[in-house]
């Protein structure tokens, strides 16, 4: 795989080389130098496009919202709508600029680009779709098609004396629309569009592509910063100088982009099967490998920089800058180091950290490129692209390796199996990483052998907790109590046809600190399902939502509680009529809930819960307005279907006074968080939230208006041992 991986960056390397030589041999440093900038435009919008939709699909295509080709379709479809969107704008800013009298072949220039953007952001997505998916030989088919045909053309271009930036980026349109068009014919069977489910699709790339893409034009910003500058302080030819030096590093391209190919996907698969450590060992690996990847280029650079310029470019205007080269090749292997530091932090769903660290490095490399271009030419240019590399690569080494060293360590899931099983082979189980909370992470053991794992079961859960949190032993075996209680009440319950299941609890182990229970049925849960489960009809909803409230009441009823009733602990599964609820909580979960326990009703503490989260939860208010009525509609429904199994119009009255009044108290709970410690946003935070929670309640008791005045000044509370 590595070694076809390797042969691809060669193929698309040595295309980038071959045409960079070929236009400053055949056109001369000024077109050469116009080249070159267009060429980071094409890399700046292949990064947009690659952070908001090919990477997002890379890291997410294991817990896809639909089918994998429904997932694969719907990025497929949102690459060709935005490819549209930007050629359309550079169309719009090229006739700006003939309008304003720019020069001409700027204009060009840019309508040539905007031509053949749709087919080389085409060409890229396909690219990162068969890398993401480790089909590396699709890969080298496509880039070979591209190289075959675009190497002709510009050969052609040459020989009739053509040759130009704009001829050069037509051939680029043309053999990225060939290979595109072949390489999709290949693999059509892996996308299936639909279009209700593009939508979706757009909105959990957004969700984790927003930082992704301005952390990576930040990147795009550090590395291109020196064509720009150059070309505004010096001018095109010394941008044409620059870039005939970068040429002579570009021979390290094909290893350390071959191997950088693999490395997102790989990181991924990384993160997922072995957790923190397995991560940090292959980013480490990753890194010294790249390291000594660039590590021969530098020495041969060191040795003979000015007699490499001299070969490639044997003319006057490229004489007489090999420590500039020198200083590149330095840069470049920087760069190369921290490659594995920010594909890890992506991997780990960390795109605030990328974009903090490269925004700072882009605004550093800025202004040293700016200051030492002017005081010492492109000598200094390269100088500040080295020193704006140091900072970004420490940077964001020290950030992977802190957030790593406070995630639970890899060894872990094996530790607490062989608590359970002294003589269990690691081997032979599958260990998936489910994900990450606040204190724990959650992994998925499955047998490969059909053998028992614990108990009989085939499939356990280990909830493992995070060592630097304040988790005890004393709670864990609370937790497990409550486990027990709500498998022992609920679990294999059916109502109206749904199935109701809970995790059994069936072990805790001390070191390290974990909880082993069974697995559930129910891949979504409904916090999340509601943004984009096309199965979440309205009547699968007030399925939902009766089943909950139902079930539930068997709990009230004996005056137990779940503990942290919240729609990220509810489980669902329409096709199958499965509804699971896991991860109850306990006394020190929710201070309301315990203190207040001894004279609020259960079903009130819970339902009011429900009711806080709805209220603080505004960032659906402008993001997903339909998983905002879902949710709501949800809860609604719940509270209907629990106050119409009441006896009585006063049993019923006192409820919903309760149930307000317990909203309240979780609100004021939770604004005792630092979050909201400013006087000023605590105020505009608790007028938003309780006004959308009357509003809310104010719906829930229009439904039995009808029968009674549900303000009645003179309700008692309900007792806690029934209704």
């Amino acid at each position: 795989m590595q070694l076809l991986a390797l042969t691809d960056q060669g193929v698309v390397s040595a295309t980038s080389f071959l045409m960079s030589l070929l236009i400053g041999r055949f056109a001369g440093a000024g077109q050469l130098g116009l080249y070159a900038v267009g060429v980071t435009v094409f890399a700046t919008v292949f990064t947009i496009h690659g952070a908001l939709i090919s990477v997002p699909y890379t890291i997410q295509r294991h817990r896809p919202l639909a089918t994998p080709g429904e997932h694969a379709g719907g990025a497929l479809a949102l690459c060709w709508m935005l490819s549209i969107l930007t050629a359309v704008s550079l169309v719009m800013l090229a006739l700006g600029l003939m309008a304003s009298g720019a020069r001409l072949e700027f204009s060009t220039a840019i309508l040539a680009f905007a031509a053949a953007i749709p087919f080389a952001v085409s060409r890229d997505f396909l690219r990162r779709f068969v890398f993401a998916h480790l089909e590396i030989a699709n890969a080298l088919r496509l880039d070979f098609n591209v190289a075959a045909v675009q190497l002709l053309i510009v050969a052609w271009f040459a020989y009739a004396g053509m040759l130009s930036a704009v001829t050069a980026f037509s051939a680029i349109g043309i053999s990225c629309g060939i290979a595109a068009i072949i390489c999709l014919h290949q693999i059509r069977s892996k996308f299936r569009i639909r279009f209700n489910q593009i939508r979706a699709t757009m909105q959990r790339s957004w969700s984790l592509g927003k930082w992704l893409v301005v952390a990576d034009i930040m990147i795009q910003i550090q590395g291109f910063a020196t064509y720009w500058l150059t070309l505004a302080i010096a001018g095109a030819a010394a941008t044409g100088v620059y870039a005939a030096c970068m040429t002579v590093i570009s021979v390290a391209n094909p290893v350390v982009n071959g191997l950088g190919n693999l490395l997102l996907p790989k990181l991924v698969l990384e993160w997922k099967q072995r957790g923190a450590a397995g991560l940090r060992r292959k980013a480490i690996q990753d890194s010294l490998l790249l390291g000594a990847a660039m590590a021969p280029l530098c020495i041969v650079v060191v040795l003979a920089g000015d007699n490499l310029l001299h070969f490639l470019y044997p003319g006057r205007e490229y004489a007489g800058y090999g420590e500039t080269t020198v200083v590149l090749a330095f840069a470049a292997l920087v760069y190369a180091v921290g490659m594995p530091a920010s594909f890890a932090l992506a991997s780990m769903e960390q795109p605030r950290s990328l974009f903090v660290v490269n925004t700072v490095g882009a605004f550093l490399t800025v202004v040293l490129v700016s200051w030492f271009t002017v005081e010492y030419g492109i000598l200094g240019a390269a100088c500040g692209w080295l020193l704006g590399n140091t900072v970004v690569t420490i940077w964001l080494w020290l950030r992977l390796l802190s957030l790593l060293s406070q995630s639970v360590d890899t060894q872990n899931p094996i530790q607490v199996l062989r608590d359970l099983d002294q003589a269990l082979d690691p081997h032979s189980v599958d260990i998936v990483r489910l994900g990450e909370g606040g204190e724990s992470c959650v992994y998925a053991v499955h047998s490969k052998h059909n053998a028992p794992i614990y108990g009989g079961f085939h499939s356990v859960i280990l909830k493992i907790y995070k060592p630097n949190e304040p988790v005890t032993l004393g709670e864990v075996r609370a937790q497990f109590a409550a486990l027990s209680r709500l498998n022992e009440r609920l679990d294999g319950m059916i109502i109206d046809q749904w199935t109701i299941s809970t995790p059994k609890p069936l072990h805790v182990c001390e070191t390290p600190l974990a909880l082993v229970m069974t697995s559930v049925p129910g891949s979504r849960d409904l916090k999340l399902g509601a943004a984009s489960d096309d199965n979440l009809t309205p009547k699968a909803v007030d399925d939902l939502a009766r089943t909950l409230a139902l079930a539930m009441r068997q709990l009230w009823y004996r005056g137990l509680t779940h503990g942290d009733l919240g729609l990220q602990n509810i489980l669902y599964d329409v096709p199958t009529k499965s509804l699971s609820l896991i991860d109850p909580g306990t006394d020190e979960w929710c201070q309301v809930c315990a203190n207040q326990y001894n004279h609020r009703h259960p079903a009130a503490l819970e339902l009011g819960h429900l009711i806080r989260d709805l209220g603080t939860d505004v960032k659906d208010l402008i993001g997903n307005p339909m998983a905002r009525l879902r949710r709501e509609v949800f809860v609604e429904c719940a509270i209907r279907t629990y106050l119409g199994t009441l006896r009585s119009t006063m049993d019923r009255r006192c409820m919903v006074e309760e149930i307000r009044e317990s909203a309240k108290s979780h609100l004021i709970n939770t604004l005792k968080q630092p979050l909201f410690s400013w006087g000023l946003f605590k105020l505009i935070v608790t007028r938003l939230v309780v006004r959308r929670m009357d509003s809310f309640m104010e719906r829930v008791v229009a439904g039995f208006e009808a029968e009674d005045d549900l303000y009645s000044p003179d309700c008692s509370i309900l007792r806690t041992s029934g209704s």
